[in-house]
Protein backbone atom coordinates (compact mmCIF):
# COMPACT_ATOMS: atom_id res chain seq x y z
CA UNK A 1 0.00 0.00 0.00
CA UNK A 2 1.53 3.38 -0.98
CA UNK A 3 2.26 5.95 1.67
CA UNK A 4 -0.15 8.90 1.69
CA UNK A 5 1.28 10.83 4.64
CA UNK A 6 4.72 12.22 5.40
CA UNK A 7 5.41 13.76 8.81
CA UNK A 8 8.21 16.30 8.50
CA UNK A 9 8.23 17.27 12.15
CA UNK A 10 5.95 17.69 15.15
CA UNK A 11 7.46 19.78 17.93
CA UNK A 12 6.00 21.85 20.77
CA UNK A 13 5.97 25.06 18.71
CA UNK A 14 5.76 23.91 15.10
CA UNK A 15 4.80 21.06 12.86
CA UNK A 16 4.70 20.06 9.22
CA UNK A 17 2.86 17.24 7.53
CA UNK A 18 2.13 16.24 3.97
CA UNK A 19 -0.96 14.36 2.87
CA UNK A 20 -1.07 13.49 -0.80
CA UNK A 21 -0.18 16.62 -2.75
CA UNK A 22 -0.76 18.98 0.21
CA UNK A 23 1.90 20.13 2.67
CA UNK A 24 1.09 22.22 5.76
CA UNK A 25 3.72 24.05 7.80
CA UNK A 26 2.39 25.43 11.10
CA UNK A 27 4.49 27.63 13.39
CA UNK A 28 2.87 28.60 16.67
CA UNK A 29 5.24 31.06 18.38
CA UNK A 30 3.88 34.57 18.01
CA UNK A 31 3.44 35.72 15.41
CA UNK A 32 2.11 32.36 14.33
CA UNK A 33 2.06 31.37 10.69
CA UNK A 34 0.39 28.79 8.52
CA UNK A 35 1.65 27.81 5.09
CA UNK A 36 -0.11 25.43 2.75
CA UNK A 37 1.36 24.28 -0.53
CA UNK A 38 0.12 22.04 -3.31
CA UNK A 39 3.36 20.20 -4.02
CA UNK A 40 2.11 18.76 -7.32
CA UNK A 41 1.44 22.23 -8.78
CA UNK A 42 4.06 24.14 -6.78
CA UNK A 43 7.00 21.82 -5.99
CA UNK A 44 9.28 24.68 -4.92
CA UNK A 45 6.68 25.96 -2.40
CA UNK A 46 6.49 29.50 -3.76
CA UNK A 47 2.74 30.15 -3.37
CA UNK A 48 1.12 29.83 0.05
CA UNK A 49 -2.51 28.83 -0.61
CA UNK A 50 -3.66 28.55 3.02
CA UNK A 51 -6.08 31.48 2.79
CA UNK A 52 -7.94 29.93 -0.14
CA UNK A 53 -8.10 26.39 1.30
CA UNK A 54 -9.35 26.71 4.91
CA UNK A 55 -10.85 23.20 4.98
CA UNK A 56 -7.54 21.60 3.96
CA UNK A 57 -5.70 23.76 6.54
CA UNK A 58 -8.12 22.68 9.30
CA UNK A 59 -7.79 19.01 8.35
CA UNK A 60 -3.99 19.05 8.36
CA UNK A 61 -3.83 21.13 11.57
CA UNK A 62 -6.06 18.54 13.22
CA UNK A 63 -3.66 15.82 12.06
CA UNK A 64 -0.67 17.69 13.52
CA UNK A 65 -2.58 18.03 16.83
CA UNK A 66 -3.25 14.26 16.82
CA UNK A 67 0.41 13.52 16.15
CA UNK A 68 1.42 15.91 18.92
CA UNK A 69 -0.79 14.08 21.41
CA UNK A 70 0.81 10.77 20.38
CA UNK A 71 4.36 12.11 20.69
CA UNK A 72 6.61 11.65 23.68
CA UNK A 73 7.33 14.74 25.76
CA UNK A 74 10.31 16.76 24.66
CA UNK A 75 13.17 15.90 27.02
CA UNK A 76 14.99 19.09 26.01
CA UNK A 77 11.98 21.27 26.81
CA UNK A 78 11.42 19.46 30.09
CA UNK A 79 15.07 20.09 31.07
CA UNK A 80 14.73 23.79 30.21
CA UNK A 81 11.63 24.15 32.41
CA UNK A 82 13.41 22.41 35.29
CA UNK A 83 16.36 24.79 34.88
CA UNK A 84 14.20 27.91 35.19
CA UNK A 85 11.79 26.54 37.80
CA UNK A 86 13.79 27.77 40.85
CA UNK A 87 13.47 31.35 39.61
CA UNK A 88 9.71 31.12 39.17
CA UNK A 89 9.11 31.86 42.84
CA UNK A 90 10.33 35.43 42.44
CA UNK A 91 8.05 38.35 41.48
CA UNK A 92 7.20 38.54 37.78
CA UNK A 93 9.86 40.11 35.60
CA UNK A 94 7.24 42.04 33.66
CA UNK A 95 7.38 45.84 33.55
CA UNK A 96 4.59 47.74 35.27
CA UNK A 97 2.75 50.81 33.96
CA UNK A 98 5.48 53.12 35.30
CA UNK A 99 7.88 51.53 32.87
CA UNK A 100 5.62 52.44 29.95
CA UNK A 101 4.36 55.88 30.90
CA UNK A 102 6.21 58.89 32.12
CA UNK A 103 4.20 60.69 34.75
CA UNK A 104 4.63 64.45 34.62
CA UNK A 105 4.54 66.25 37.94
CA UNK A 106 2.50 69.52 37.91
Amino acid sequence: MPRTEIVYNVEPFRGAVREGDWKLIWRTPLPSSIELYNIKHDPSEQTNVAATNPDKVAKLQKRIEELGKESARSLWLEAQFKAIQPGLHAPPAMPNEDAYYEIEEP
